[in-house]
């Protein structure tokens, strides 16, 4: 009686200890994703200051909140982006998510485009191939087309062919064309480019990439 006792006190304060990291790294989780939120949508602000300085495009922060399992309800904050009658609006999707370290859906009146936020060569997936002699190979095989060489924020297309462009003042701005309908109708873009300026492995000439804040490059795990 006195050990079942005993197995149930050290249980009972493994237990605690087990939910009180699970506790912490969830603050911790969701403070590194606040912070990469801030600086995107610090860096957008900033690519779009010269338009909002002289009254041509109005941006607010607006509060939202997200629902995670491992998180739970948390308060952010969504970017909103009026240009005429059109708004175009960030809006977070979370960031516990299998091949990224979080995400971000770029809509307007035509369009929602994804933002991802990517470690350094972006997500992979091991591949094993057995051989007749029972000889085995083993590599890794990216799951996206085009070149993730840093940590940060990128655009990427629907799979199975996703295809990524880093984010950056050249990028970001197309994007919002592209979701607002620029690019359909009468507007067309130049001949040889793509819907972007630039590859999909740059960010364009304009603008450097939007890096990692440095915190989520150690936390974001790309489970796939």
């Amino acid at each position: 009686m006195a050990a079942e006792t005993f197995d149930d006190f050290v249980k009972q304060r493994t237990d605690q200890a087990r939910q009180s990291a699970e506790v912490s790294n969830s603050k911790e989780t969701l403070a590194d994703w606040l912070r990469e939120l801030d600086a995107l949508y610090g860096a957008m602000e900033g690519y779009l200051r010269s338009y909002t300085e002289s009254g041509q495009i109005r941006i607010e922060r607006r509060p939202v909140q997200l629902a995670e399992e491992y998180l739970g309800m948390y308060d952010a904050e969504a970017l909103a982006m009026s240009i005429g009658n059109d708004e175009v609006i960030a809006q977070p999707v979370g960031t516990l998510l299998i091949g990224s370290c979080g995400r971000v859906d770029l809509s307007g009146p035509r369009k929602t485009l994804r933002m991802v936020l990517l470690e350094k060569g972006g997500p992979t997936m091991k591949v094993t191939i057995s051989g007749a002699r029972a000889s085995t190979e083993t590599f890794s095989r990216s799951l996206m087309r085009g070149e993730v060489d840093h940590g940060g924020w990128y655009f990427v297309t629907q799979p199975p062919a996703a295809t990524v462009t880093a984010f950056g003042g050249d990028s970001f701005r197309d994007a919002i064309m592209d979701v607002a309908g620029a690019w359909t109708g009468n507007v067309r873009r130049p001949a040889g480019t793509s819907r972007y300026r630039g590859s999909p492995r740059t960010a364009g000439r304009g603008d450097p990439p939007l890096p990692l804040t440095g915190q989520s490059a150690v936390r974001g795990i790309v489970r796939v």
